[in-house]
């Protein structure tokens, strides 16, 4: 979990995607990290995976911004992966989208 957030620091990114043979498994947030940190979690022998949310809702690169703010509030999450026939392509997040929103 250390390296969970050193990376997470190091990318400048509030989330990273947990993989399993490749496939995004999962998503592990700096929220998670806290929360980790605040009920006493080793954090040396806590895996990504054991805190990840394993509630990981997918969109397309061709999703509107509309569908994927539709997406986040229908799934009460904040981060989106962007998956093309090929995988992983990016993440959206709740952050992002307010962007969108206000420009």
């Amino acid at each position: 979990m250390n390296q969970v957030a050193q990376r997470l620091v190091a990318e400048s990114v509030g989330a990273l995607v947990v993989t399993d043979d490749g496939r995004a498994a999962a998503i592990i947030s700096e929220r998670d990290v806290v929360r980790a940190v605040a009920s006493g979690k080793d954090l040396d022998s806590t895996t990504a995976g054991e805190l990840g949310s394993h509630r990981v809702v997918r969109c397309t690169p061709d999703t509107s911004i509309q569908s994927a703010t539709q997406l986040m509030l229908d799934h009460y999450v904040r981060h989106l992966l962007v998956e093309d026939e090929n995988g992983l392509v990016g993440i959206v997040s709740a952050r992002d989208l307010l962007g969108a929103y206000t420009t």
